[in-house]
This record gives structure tokens, sequence and C-alpha cells, in this order.
């Protein structure tokens, strides 16, 4: 068994070696605290299939929330502690990935922890499904449990998000058969992909660039930052990061073409990920001086790379017949009133 599949068995003695450390099952710990914190009125928003269990347990109070939130909070100083730990042998001794994946196997079932954006992407999924354009209606005009698991601070607003986005959601809320607690929690398919390319490509991108692969793979992949909120929270900027680290294992592979494609592709998915084209235009080909024609070649391939990843924009956008309206609502993060602004 083991000679005809090689790769699986390395890949178990990975896991097996990483199961070993202490800190590894420390961190274990900490993401199982936070997986059943996430189950607690603390973090549950309404609708979800959660809640009649806890209100028949007399769990819908505020002893319960107070709890779940220092469940969370030992889970999330458990997480940094052992992140902490590892460093001198993550790589090396133990594997990245085989940290990354153990870290996150109480997160991939749990409810979207620390955010509502994963509901708020289900509800912008079933405002398509219903034959409404997200940049055009709010889910306002769709009362019911989608809306209800929105959070209530972007309900009567269009969506902020790029076109192809919206058609994930769509098609997620369509693969969960129109039940908004799995629409949500499937959320997490698409930002474990982009997990998994920020895994496996950035420490290769890292050595490939001189870069230390190590530092990298420890401030990155096993990062509790991500766990907590690209595996846990599923939030899109997940796919979008691991799309522009592709774009960039591409640029640095010489393939100048496709990893601008790659980043109007992930610009689609979250607009900052446009400004990914000035790392891969320069990568490869810095500005080894401030003579006249490096400057003009270096320019020369920033505005051609700008020009394939709108072009690349502008064509996935024909593609899924949105339009644009999410420019009207790109304002709307910084309409709603915080602390923060209020403190202001």
């Amino acid at each position: 068994m083991v000679e005809r599949h090689p790769r699986l068995a390395s890949a178990g003695r990975d896991l097996a070696q990483a199961w070993r450390y202490p800190a590894v099952r420390r961190g274990l710990l900490g993401t199982t605290f936070i997986f059943l914190g996430s189950l607690t009125p603390a973090y549950l928003p309404q609708n979800t299939p959660w809640w009649e269990p806890m209100r028949h347990l007399g769990l819908d109070n505020w002893p319960t929330r107070v709890a779940g939130t220092a469940i969370v909070v030992v889970g999330v100083a458990l997480l940094v502690e052992a992140w902490f730990k590892l460093r001198p042998s993550l790589y090396v001794h133990v594997k990245h990935w085989a940290i990354c994946l153990i870290w996150s196997l109480p997160l991939l079932f749990a409810p979207p922890i620390f955010s509502h954006d994963a509901y708020g992407y289900a509800a912008l999924g079933w405002l398509l499904r219903n034959g409404l354009n997200p940049y055009e209606h709010s889910i306002s005009v769709l009362p019911g449990a989608f809306a209800d698991q929105f959070a209530w601070a972007w309900r009567y607003s269009t969506s902020m998000y790029p076109p192809l986005s919206l058609q994930i959601d769509h098609a997620i809320v369509a693969l969960a058969q129109n039940d908004p607690y799995l629409s949500a929690v499937l959320m997490r398919v698409p930002a474990l992909a982009g997990v998994a390319l920020i895994v496996v490509l950035l420490p290769r991108l890292a050595r490939r660039l001189g870069a230390d692969p190590q530092v990298t793979a420890w401030f990155s992949t096993i990062n509790p930052l991500l766990i907590i909120d690209f595996v846990g929270g599923a939030h899109n900027d997940a796919l979008m990061m691991g799309l522009v680290v592709l774009g960039l294992w591409l640029a640095a592979d010489s393939r100048f073409v496709l990893a601008a494609v790659t980043v109007g592709v992930a610009a689609t998915i979250k607009q900052p990920a446009i400004l990914a084209v000035y790392a891969v235009a320069l990568i490869g080909h810095p500005w080894l001086t401030l003579r006249w024609h490096d400057t003009v070649r270096a320019l020369g391939r920033l505005g051609l790379a700008a020009a394939i990843a709108v072009a690349t924009f502008a064509g996935v956008t024909a593609l899924t017949g949105l339009g644009y309206g999410w420019i009207y609502a790109a304002d709307v993060p910084g309409s709603i009133v915080t602390i923060t602004k209020v403190s202001e």
C-alpha cells in the first residue's frame, strides 16, 4: 500500500510527526475551544439551527454569552502561544501544511466565527437565486432567514463586492439547496481553496525569491489570523489572497501574462487584489538602476500588467452580466458608524 501511494504515506508521516509536538496539540485545543465558543449566543446570528437546542437547554442567556466569550478568548490565547512555540522547528522538523490542517479541523464545520460576513455572502447569493441584482437591491427586499442572518448594519445597502464573488455566492446557495445556515458554512469552501494556495505556494515563492521559507511558512501559513479569519471566518479575502499568491508565483516562474490574468481574476473576488499588478510587473525584473531605459522598461511592464488585469476584470464582469454597480456602494463600509468614529 505504501509503495502504491507514496505521497499519501508521506502525508501520513508528516501528520504523525506534527502530532508529536505538544504545541501542535495545544493549538488544536485552542481551535476546539474557539469552535465550542462559536456555538454560543455570543457569536451566533438569528435563525441558525443552533438556537433551538440552546433555548431548549436554557442556554439563551447572558451567563452563556459570557462563558462563550471566555472560552473563545482562552482558545485564541492557546493558539497564539502554540504559534510562537513552533517557530524554531517549523518547516524543517515539522511541516507547516500538517499543522495548518490539524488546527483547522475543528473549524471546518463550525459556524463562521468572529464575523457575520459569510452570512452576508449567503444573503447576496440568495438575491441572485431570486433573479435580483445585488447592485440594485439590498437584502431587505427579501425578508426572511437569509436577511435575519445578515448583520443589521448592511441589510439596507447594495453590494460592494465584485461580480465573480457574487456568482460564487450564488452557486454556493444553490449547492446548499437554499438553506440559509448551510449556505453560510459552505462559504468556507472557496476560502479553503485560497488557504490551500497560500500554504502550498507562499513558502516556495519565498525560496525562489531568496527569502527565508521557514519564516514565511511560520508567519503566514499557520498564523492564527489565517486560521481564525480565513478558515474560521470563511472570508472571501482568503480566495482573493490565494489567487494573488498564485499570480506572484506565476510571475516568479516567468509566466507574466498568466500572472497578470490571475491578478485580474483575484480582483473580481475583491477589488484590492488589483494592486498586485505592481509586484507581478517587477518580480524578476527589478529596478537595478535609475537609468532611463530601466525606468521605461519597468513602467512599461507595469502598464502592460495593469492593462491585462483590468481587461480580465472587464471580461469576467461581462460574463457574469452583473455590471459595475459595486462602484456606487464602494463608500458603504465608511458610512457605518462605529465606536471609533463616535470617539472621533
